[in-house]
């Protein structure tokens, strides 16, 4: 089981790695994504990514968030953000993604870029406000919430994902049936509940999409890193 962490945050922190994310594995299939969702503490007077921006144009720096630590998803999706929009915010890592979580709810930052799942029953019960999910499309737990692209930002996407990749050696037959079983089995309706349980959006996909997949998020993520100076070591 490759992730994100895996395959793309690894490689853009460590200068050697034992193995290679791209030469030495083939995808075999995609399982499922955990979607982001932009939230801001309800203290701060915006409702809307475009209330956000305006506020930070006039603060640079002021306003505070969290992450899970340096080159972290969250921490990465901000400042692809901030270079987007042209705005600059000031980071404070903290322990876990719970805990980041918990800091907005009570004021000690002022946004975040948290996992659906944790964020959620906050949103619901108004101790955090959502303003955009960082997915292509809307999500049905939050159908009122705009995706990134439809707030202001075309072309923002920032989630984790899991999938399938074997050695490279794989023969080519071998791949094709891995697919084929693994899309199957992931689209059943018992296992989409069940990852559903775990706030993983079910997805299948072919071998070359996952590659892609890899191969685009390592780029882009890669090029963050470099804006802000981390540096593999």
């Amino acid at each position: 089981m490759a992730t994100s962490s895996t395959h793309v945050t690894v490689s853009i922190l460590n200068a050697k790695l034992p193995s290679d994310p791209i030469k030495d594995f083939v995808p075999v299939a995609l399982v499922g994504t955990v979607p982001y969702v932009l939230t801001v503490s309800p203290r701060l007077p915006v409702k809307s990514l475009s209330e956000l921006v305006a506020l930070a144009k006039t603060k640079p720096k002021a306003l505070s968030y969290s992450s899970t630590g340096t080159a972290s998803f969250p921490h990465l999706a901000v400042e692809l953000m901030a270079s987007m929009a042209g705005i600059a915010f000031n980071h404070l890592p903290c322990r876990s993604s719970s805990q980041a979580i918990l800091d907005l709810a009570e004021g000690r930052i002022g946004m975040t870029f948290g996992v659906v799942g944790t964020s959620l029953p906050l949103i619901r019960d108004r101790k955090i406000r959502a303003l955009a999910v960082a997915t292509a499309m809307r999500m049905d737990d939050l159908p009122d919430v705009p995706t990134m692209a439809e707030a202001g930002l075309p072309g923002f996407e920032a989630s984790l994902w899991f999938a399938i990749v074997a050695p490279a050696a794989l023969p080519p037959r071998l791949l094709a049936r891995l697919n084929r079983e693994i899309n199957g089995i992931v689209s059943e309706p018992a296992v989409k509940k069940a990852l559903a349980v775990q706030a993983i959006e079910a997805d299948t996909s072919t071998p070359e999409e996952v590659r892609e997949r890899i191969r685009a998020d390592i780029e882009k993520w890669r090029a963050v890193a470099a804006r802000l100076g981390i540096r593999r070591e």
